[in-house]
């Protein structure tokens, strides 16, 4: 029964209206809240000969649940609790099941395993937006190198060294990876932590893990696609490279 019936009144030995008929309530469920935006407090308890008199569709689904006190019985229960299904059903042995048994522990487990596919999903996903990252950092990387062909003359001619340019390059391409990772990081901590946090009511972990992991990331994707505009600015000429326009 749900509370928000009667506001700020208490609701019991109070009657409610259910298709005609008339019920006394006298009890009141605990508050369960919502569930991916499913709402668990719109629930009546009638008596099961009531509630079948009342909703005659036909094909209408019953659902038992049956909790046990020692989490070691729970196979020998679900034996048992087929064996009196098919009893009521008035099975024979040839006869296959009409009727289904979910298990608490094959739920939790279906989960898990949902959950293990949307990891591989989210690394393939990430896998992929790296690799195009890297590429786009790279060919940043390269047309600053062959914009500034000049400077790198100039430098070179006041005698930096293969080493001075490659680092030069290199540093400005890890510049540019950790303001978009620490920009990222904290975008998906915002959205992500704060934003779902406030909007469902549950607690935020901090996941130094990920962000971690991210940071790393960063640095592999910096070596990757600053090593070879750094090589190629190193590698000019100075000669040439005065004469670039």
């Amino acid at each position: 029964f749900e509370k928000g019936l009667f506001k700020d009144v208490n609701p019991i030995d109070k009657t409610i209206s259910v298709r005609g008929a008339r019920f006394k309530v006298i009890g009141v469920l605990k508050e369960k809240g919502s569930t991916f935006g499913s709402r668990q407090d719109l629930r009546l308890i009638i008596p099961i000969q009531v509630a079948r008199s009342l909703f005659t569709a036909p094909n209408i689904d019953y659902e038992i649940k049956v909790a046990i006190g020692n989490k070691d019985m729970l196979s020998s229960s679900v034996d048992e609790a087929e064996l009196t299904m098919r009893r009521v059903r008035r099975l024979n042995p040839v006869q296959e099941d009409n009727f289904g048994i979910e298990r608490s522990d094959e739920l939790l487990r279906q989960m898990l395993e949902e959950l293990e596919f949307l990891g591989i999903s989210a690394w393939v996903i990430g896998i992929i937006t790296i690799f195009g990252s890297s590429i786009a950092l790279m060919n940043i990387m390269l047309v600053s190198v062959t914009e500034r062909t000049r400077e790198i003359g100039v430098r070179k001619s006041l005698g930096a060294t293969k080493m001075t340019i490659a680092m030069q390059f290199l540093t400005e391409t890890l510049i540019i990876s950790l303001l978009g990772g620490v920009i990222g990081i904290i975008l998906g901590l915002l959205v992500g932590g704060v934003g779902v946090s406030l909007i469902f009511g549950i607690s935020f972990p901090m996941p130094w893990e990920a962000i971690l992991s991210a940071l790393a990331t960063i640095l592999i994707v910096t070596l990757a696609s600053g090593l070879a505009p750094s090589i190629k600015a190193a590698g000019l000429d100075p000669v040439e490279a005065l004469r670039y326009e």
